[in-house]
């Protein structure tokens, strides 16, 4: 279990916790490559993104991550606003809303990461580096800080069975309000 706060004394008791440590990016990318067949750039990405996990590697793989990272973020920096509206016309809207805000937070990260002075090499999406720079000249270092707090606040609201429509809106709202 992930928090054993939730696990009653007596069986606490009787357990002994394993502590499992994240693996290389280069060992992710090596299994990725050469037992799920996927491309070098792919797995690239996949092993930075999943933050050591392979299993996390495996589960961004079969969400197809990669694709809706490349179309959310497509519409993010061309602002087309007939995506978002689409969005909402989603059967399974809120499952795709977290994975929408999951996406979001990698790339406020990195665009906070980009404005302290960071380097590619701590950008999780170290390939869009270019539109990361570009889409970085919109935010202050503050107005950047405030939506990604604003996307974890989101999430949870999510979690908690807020409507999710109206949370996108929100979002929205606040991201265009934020710019420079």
């Amino acid at each position: 279990a992930s928090n054993s706060s939730r696990i009653f004394s007596t069986i606490m008791s009787r357990c002994q916790i394993i502590k499992f440590f994240p693996l290389k990016e280069e060992e992710i990318k090596n299994l990725l490559v050469k037992k799920h067949n996927l491309s070098e750039d792919e797995a690239q990405i996949l092993s930075r993104l999943s933050r050591g996990s392979i299993g996390e590697a495996l589960w961004l793989k079969e969400k197809d991550i990669l694709g809706k990272r490349e179309l959310l973020i497509n519409n993010l920096i061309h602002q087309d606003n007939n995506f978002w509206e689409n969005m909402f016309g989603l059967a399974a809207f809120k499952p795709n809303f977290l994975e929408t805000l999951d996406i979001l937070a990698t790339w406020f990260r990195d665009l906070l990461v980009l404005k302290t002075g960071g380097g590619e090499r701590q950008l999780l999406n170290f390939d869009k580096k270019e539109d990361l720079n570009s889409f970085a000249r919109s935010y202050s270092l503050e107005s950047a800080d405030k939506i990604i707090n604003l996307i974890f606040e989101l999430r949870r609201e999510t979690e908690q069975n807020f409507n999710s429509k109206l949370l996108c809106q929100r979002l929205l709202l606040e991201m265009e309000g934020a710019k420079i």
